[in-house]
């Protein structure tokens, strides 16, 4: 696990086009305007279908510009990203449908739009965990439509707030198996907040519980100053998951793309993982 010397600005730091989306970090509404793009191809070649990702975003000229601005700061060009986001959603959607979960946390939730278009979620308890201002902006933005499943809103700051104590006053059931979500997060964090992170989690799964997780690859040309943490391999990141007693099986973004046909503009030395994490016991509560 490697760690850059300046983390620069949180994520959190953007400038913003109107009063709706006011506080909603430009890194959500980028990774959101990749999947209204996507969105837009025809439907025998596109991987996602995101119905809500344009509503999210807002104004389509000030998300393409902060697209544009972020490919200013990277060698990769528009038809990487799209490829990358496309797989990585699809990927993730895929195997949520695999999981079939009836308790769904998603950590660091940002624009994703999930428990309103997968009908996999239909009896789900979904909870979102992000900035108050976040979660209220995604909720303003789709008042007028109904979550496919239950969906809680959790207000939290992953560093400093006692989030479990959020969820379980939400409704979250520490005896329930659980699919634990972390997409485009991990990267952002320090090796310190990943440790409190990932020990929460499992103090909070119980057995049969599962995460999906991405992980930024070192040198990947994916770090910017946002970024706080990269990871050498997969077998770094498995490791990682087992020492809290997850069995874990992590990929390359090169051979999840390629299974969707999307691999042509992925670069074979960009470092990206996709891990799935299981548990078959349930942590030692006062161990």
């Amino acid at each position: 696990m490697a760690q850059p010397g300046d983390a620069g600005q949180p994520a959190t730091s953007a400038e913003h086009h109107d009063e709706a989306r006011a506080k909603v970090p430009s890194t959500s509404i980028v990774t959101c305007w990749m999947r209204a793009l996507e969105s837009r191809k025809p439907e025998s070649s596109r991987l996602i279908f995101d119905p809500f990702a344009e509503r999210l975003c807002g104004s389509g000229a000030h998300a393409q510009r902060l697209l544009d601005e972020s490919l200013m700061k990277t060698s990769n060009q528009v038809d990487f990203w799209l490829d990358m986001m496309a797989s990585r959603t699809r990927w993730l959607d895929d195997a949520i449908v695999a999981a079939k979960p009836t308790q769904l946390v998603i950590v660091g939730s940002g624009l994703d739009s999930r428990a309103w278009r997968m009908n996999a979620l239909s009896l789900a308890e979904i909870f979102e965990l992000d900035f108050p201002e976040v979660l209220h902006a995604k909720a303003t933005l789709l008042d007028a439509e109904n979550p496919v499943g239950c969906w809680h809103a959790v207000p939290a700051n992953l560093g400093k707030d006692d989030w479990l104590s959020s969820l379980a006053l939400a409704g979250f059931h520490h005896g329930h198996a659980t699919v634990w979500l972390l997409e485009g997060l991990t990267g952002y964090l320090t090796p310190q907040e990943l440790d409190a992170l990932f020990g929460k989690i499992t103090a909070a799964s119980a057995a049969g519980s599962s995460i999906l997780a991405t992980f930024t690859g070192l040198g990947s040309g994916q770090e910017t100053n946002m970024h706080k943490t990269s990871w050498n391999s997969t077998r770094e990141v498995e490791t990682f998951l087992a020492n809290y007693g997850w069995a874990a099986d992590a990929q390359r973004i090169q051979d999840i793309a390629a299974g969707y046909g999307r691999a042509k503009h992925i670069p074979e030395s960009w470092e990206y993982y996709f891990c799935k994490a299981s548990r078959a016991q349930a942590a030692c509560r006062g161990c």
